[in-house]
């Protein structure tokens, strides 16, 4: 198999220390070479300027460090890219895709790099997989929080598989980014200690159809202490989920059977499907004074089905300003208002408000689901409070349509 060591000869300076050979060349010419298997062994190699991989290539890393002082950019078709470790002193992106087809990054490790680990150019990406990687201590220094210091940042892309990762230490907006994508799984990833979120859809506030995101699925993943690294007074932007996607239905993002706990902000905020997911401990950092800390904050068009909601900071579910066609149905919800000051009432499980006279409240659905909480939040003396006191229309400026309560259990522990 062709190795990195056969161009050993484009070392341009040896007498310096080997940590310090500049690979540059050597890469670049086992990139250009006609073999699609190749190699290279076990070390460090020094990589100074922006690299292009173009052909079909299956690399082979055994666990060889890329020292990248320019990000590896992948511009072609049939690109596998396995048991590789990028490294980075330098404020650049590990890879970036740029005009991709049947592209793999397997079994990579990216830890210390100071831009966006992987980064989906503004271009055309389809049947894209990132598998069994790992990230830490992405961003560190970024300026740009938006687009900077993901450990993915997904964009105009099709087909695409995040699964079996795990990604610590993620400073940018949040540890996953897609947008403008469809058919997108994330599946088995393991999110801890972020900046910021943990995954978002980040389509625009026009909402327009080509800047929205279409058959996304987020399973089995794990998403814990969103906002630990946050610097910030307010912790804006901590959510554990954050779903911006104005022409989405709640089809085109589901989230099933994860667990998403230690939240600066809500567990899941925007228009989705969220069933069978475990989450608790929404506004988990009280220094925060972030408004947002209820456990979903659900927008028009979302499903909230069969989901364990313990220990929100405020109400379990929120719905504000104008929503509709929201269904919440067979959900448990386990104490709420966590707030600690001194106080004679509580807020209820489950709020409706409007803002503006303009807002409209219609066609919620809120059925057989089970509220449990102690006495000082569920009983008046001692008459346990009715269903509309617990999940409840607040008195606002709007208008409130249809609204429909079934078989909803309240119990006192």
């Amino acid at each position: 198999m062709l190795s990195i060591k056969d161009f050993e000869n484009l070392v341009p300076d040896k007498s310096l220390p080997v940590s310090h050979w500049d690979w540059t060349k050597a890469f670049d010419k086992l990139m250009e070479s006609n073999e699609v298997d190749v190699m290279i062994p076990s070390g460090t190699y020094l990589l100074k300027y922006t690299l292009k991989i173009t052909k079909p290539k299956n690399i082979l890393g055994n666990g060889a460090i890329l020292m990248l002082e320019a990000p590896l950019q992948i511009e072609g078709s049939n690109i596998i890219l396995n048991d590789l470790k990028f490294r980075s002193e330098k404020q650049v992106r590990a890879i970036q895709l740029h005009n991709t087809m049947n592209v793999s990054v397997h079994h990579c490790d990216f830890i210390d790099i100071m831009e966006t680990a992987i980064y989906f150019e503004n271009k055309s990406h389809q049947n894209v997989s990132i598998t069994d990687c790992n990230f830490e201590n992405i961003g560190r220094n970024i300026t740009n929080i938006v687009v900077q210091g993901n450990a993915v940042y997904v964009q105009n892309a099709s087909t695409v598989f995040i699964e079996n990762c795990e990604m610590y230490k993620i400073w940018g907006q949040s540890a996953i980014t897609v947008r403008s994508s469809s058919d997108i799984k994330i599946t088995n990833c393991i999110i801890e200690d972020t900046a910021y979120r943990g995954i978002q859809t980040y389509g625009s506030d026009s909402g327009s159809a080509a800047d929205s995101v279409r058959n996304m699925e987020i399973t089995e993943c794990s998403i814990r202490r969103t906002g630990e690294l946050n610097q910030t007074p307010k912790g804006d932007a901590t959510n554990g989920i954050f779903v911006r996607n104005p022409q989405g239905t709640a089809a085109d993002v589901k989230i099933s059977n994860c667990i998403i706990e230690y939240c600066g902000e809500n567990f899941i905020e925007g228009n989705f499907y969220a069933y069978n997911n475990t989450m608790r401990y929404s506004g988990y950092y009280p220094h925060f004074t972030t408004p947002s800390k209820e456990g979903l904050f659900p927008q028009t068009n979302s499903v909230i089905e069969g989901n364990s909601i313990h220990s929100s900071y405020l109400e379990a579910i929120k719905l504000f300003f104008s929503r509709n066609n929201i269904r919440i149905d067979n959900n448990t919800i386990l104490d709420w208002d966590m707030t600690t000051a001194p106080k004679s009432s509580f807020l209820p499980a489950i709020t409706m408000q409007t803002k503006l006279s303009s807002d409209v409240m219609n066609n919620i659905t809120i059925q057989n689901n089970t509220i449990t909480g102690p006495t000082r939040k569920l009983m008046i003396g001692n008459t346990v409070k009715g269903e509309q006191e617990v999940i409840k229309k607040i008195p606002s400026p709007g208008t409130f349509g249809t609204i429909v309560y079934a078989n909803n259990q309240i119990i006192v522990e």
